[in-house]
């Protein structure tokens, strides 16, 4: 009978990544063969990480993450003068959906 088995060695023992269908308490030969590193990017999880994106609707959020997160003043970095969208100074923000409302 032969067997092939998908495992990882974590340093004592063979892990099988899947399910095993041999006889308990018998002793086995095993072969060792280094399998190829998988280079499908596919398989990658940060291959997919544009579907975890979330349309905000804020055109500014990443040059103004300060502003969206913390409550800071926003930055005059395209010349169109000083920002009203400022949270008052005795208004405390507590979470993501109290900074939005001063967005």
């Amino acid at each position: 009978m032969t067997k092939t088995l998908k495992v990882l060695f974590d340093g004592t023992v063979f892990r099988p990544s899947g399910p095993v269908d041999l006889e308990a308490g018998k002793k086995y030969t095993i072969t060792i063969q280094l399998s190829p590193e998988n280079s499908d990017a596919t398989a990658d999880p940060a291959f997919d990480i544009a579907s975890l994106a979330v349309d905000t609707h804020i055109s500014d959020l990443a040059a103004e993450h300060d502003h969206y997160l913390y409550g800071t003043p926003k930055r005059d970095t395209h010349g169109h003068g000083s920002s009203t969208h400022q949270v008052p100074e005795n208004q405390q923000i507590s979470g993501y959906a109290d900074r939005r409302q001063y967005c």
